[in-house]
């Protein structure tokens, strides 16, 4: 709470005696959500998983993932849908909605950490299916955007404190 001299009060939802203290505290959970965001787009270029079925390139990349990852569903896949929550998580965040971002990040998570219980895939459009014999790096940096927004979200929600409404008398 800052006195303004003009006889107004301004509130901050983070505390502080300094605008500079009180500017930090708003910003590092956005700089955890753009961070989140920078995890996703990496996790884009490189490989989500590895599994052996007999042929040369036993990869898949993550933008490829990303785009046919949805088919997993009628293999009983879901960690694809990791994908919208998280979205809808980063858009609940700019919208100051915090508490919805904030589970939908979990629930992301949730489902993104579902693909490790899944040991076999289907690996081509006649249903053959590999075993996994690896996550790559896609997939540890898809996970770690959706803990990125937790911790984000989960740093905005500690500062945030109810407004004390003071009442200062008219000069």
């Amino acid at each position: 709470m800052v006195d303004c001299h003009d006889g107004t009060i301004e509130f901050f939802v983070c505390g502080g005696s300094t605008n500079c203290f009180v500017m930090m505290n708003r910003l590092i959970p956005k700089i955890f959500v753009a961070l989140s965001m920078l995890a996703f787009a990496a996790s884009l270029t490189q490989y989500g998983y590895c599994a052996y079925d007999g042929f040369p390139n036993p990869c898949a990349r993550g933008f490829v993932l990303f785009l046919i990852g949805w088919l997993g569903l009628f293999d009983g896949v879901i960690a694809w849908f990791g994908n919208p929550l998280l979205f809808a998580g980063w858009i609940c965040f700019f919208f100051r909605e915090r508490r919805a971002s904030a589970w939908l990040a979990i629930a992301a998570l949730a489902v993104m950490l579902s693909f490790l219980l899944v040991g076999r895939i289907a690996t081509n459009e006649n249903g053959q299916e590999s075993t996994i014999t690896s996550r790559g790096l896609a997939y540890w940096l898809w996970v770690l955007s959706a803990v990125l927004l937790i911790v984000g979200n989960a740093g905005a929600l500690l500062k945030q404190k109810p407004p004390i409404l003071v009442l200062k008398p008219m000069a």
